[in-house]
């Protein structure tokens, strides 16, 4: 998702962006999707495609804890519908375009709702972040105050950035 004018500099800009999930309900309604992922649906990349090259694109981030509920409740987000990636009568089940910080459990934010919520933040219950595959398989450990553009830009396969894991 493009950075607001609030955010620090600099901005990630995102031309692609569009609203998502009227279907759901909830907080779903108000999600922000990106096609330009690896595993965006409706939208299979290319190795041709994957032009900031596949080390420095991730293709998969955890998702293996629970988010907190406006009442202090954990919630299970990612498990609800079993196993299914991709768009079905316009839901988008177990996928991402990047809007939040890694580890922000609030089931509350907009575009955070069950497994249909195209903004579901990265998490675990690993201390300090999570794991991320990059395109050419490598796993990397993402630290929770990771600035959010460098995140989004790891995200995106074609945004001309020098993004690099481990930096």
């Amino acid at each position: 998702v493009a950075d607001r004018p609030s955010d620090p500099l600099p901005h990630f800009e995102e031309p692609e962006n569009e609203r998502c999930c009227d279907c759901c309900g909830g907080n779903a309604s108000s999600g922000i999707l990106s096609r330009r992922g690896m595993m965006a649906p409706n939208a299979p990349s290319k190795i041709s495609s994957v032009t900031d090259g596949l080390s420095h694109t991730a293709i998969l981030g955890e998702a293996s804890d629970f988010y907190i509920d406006a009442n202090g409740e954990p919630q299970q987000i990612y498990g609800r519908s079993g196993i299914l990636f991709g768009l079905a009568n316009d839901r988008y089940f177990h996928a991402t375009t990047v809007r939040y910080q890694i580890n922000t459990k609030s089931s509350e934010l907009p575009g955070v709702h069950f497994v249909w919520g195209p903004n579901l933040p990265l998490v675990s219950p690993h201390p300090g972040g999570v794991h991320v595959a990059a395109g050419d398989g490598a796993v990397m450990f993402l630290i929770e105050d990771m600035e959010l553009g460098l995140l989004k830009r790891l995200a995106t396969k074609d945004d001309g950035g020098d993004a690099a894991f481990g930096n």
